[in-house]
């Protein structure tokens, strides 16, 4: 399935028009694949996402305790809204710091960049630069 959405110039105070499309699809082994683009005609900060949530490990435990590892090596903080606002920060000695499997949980709501939303609602910078083919992130669960 695929959505599209043009944004013209100056929708929302953001400046360029801007194309994107977010594809997804169920793959032959059951995994649901998720693929963004997007094109802009001027400079323009674009963070495509999604707040749909899977519990990975069914009922059987809260997310938070999923351990995770995300290969990025900054966050972008947000205000209390969820509105970027500073340029982006680097991971190390943060709670964002996802390059090295930990739980969720080990450092939710650690932080104040965290505090003023609720828990990790920000953009990352991912190490995976135009490559598709290499994973940017593992999810474990119990089993």
């Amino acid at each position: 399935m695929v959505f599209t959405l043009f944004s013209a110039d100056g929708d929302q105070g953001f400046p360029g028009a801007l194309q994107a499309t977010a594809t997804y699809r169920l793959t032959d082994d059951n995994r649901i694949s998720i693929e963004y683009r997007a094109t802009v005609d001027k400079a323009c900060p674009v963070n495509l996402t999604n707040h749909v949530y899977f519990n990975l490990d069914g009922a059987q435990t809260d997310v938070r305790h999923h351990t995770l590892q995300l290969l990025a090596d900054a966050y972008l903080p947000v205000d209390s809204s969820g509105i970027p606002h500073e340029v982006l920060k680097d991971v190390t000695g943060t709670s964002f710091d996802f390059r090295k499997p930990k739980t969720v949980v080990r450092d939710f709501l650690s932080d104040a960049d965290q505090q003023k939303v609720n828990g990790y609602d920000h953009g990352f910078l991912l190490q995976a630069k135009g490559d598709a083919s290499q994973a940017v992130a593992h999810v474990w669960v119990s089993g």
